[in-house]
């Protein structure tokens, strides 16, 4: 079976490497973009299963990320998660009309990524990996998406 590969473009370092390490545990591929300028690179440079991002990146002009890939032809297919701390319904309305598949507002636990990711792809590599408890358990908001 191909591994799955994903891109998680966040500014946030914490962030970029305690998700990174949950997705690749559960067996997707993943490169990871702290900038918007980066993760425009990287997907020019690569193929891409999904793209998992925050609602706004640096280098993104003060655009909505999602609508910067989805103007780009050749990625308008590529399905995209936001997973943001922009959770307000005004933000949530955006990044949907722009084009995210699911809306994930943080805080999120490992387990509810993971579920968002097979909801859109199917189970990684590795089938279905018991995810390690996470200090605070997976407490969170349920993903939300397009309708």
């Amino acid at each position: 079976m191909t591994r799955q590969r994903l891109l998680l473009a966040y500014e946030n370092a914490d962030c970029l490497k305690i998700y990174g390490s949950v997705l690749e545990f559960a067996g997707y591929e993943v490169a990871l973009a702290e900038s918007g300028d980066r993760a425009l690179a990287t997907l020019t440079g690569s193929a891409f299963d999904l793209l998992i991002t925050d609602l706004y990146l640096s280098g993104a002009d003060d655009q909505c990320f999602v609508r910067r890939v989805k103007r780009q032809m050749r990625w308008a297919h590529l399905p995209i998660i936001v997973l943001t701390g922009w959770s307000t319904a005004p933000h949530r309305r955006l990044a949907l009309e722009e084009g995210a598949d699911l809306f994930l507002p943080m805080p999120l636990g490992p387990r509810q990524l993971l579920q968002a990711v097979r909801d859109l792809l199917g189970p990684g590599e590795e089938g279905d990996p018991t995810v390690p408890p996470t200090p605070g358990g997976d407490q969170a908001a349920a993903p939300t998406s397009a309708p």
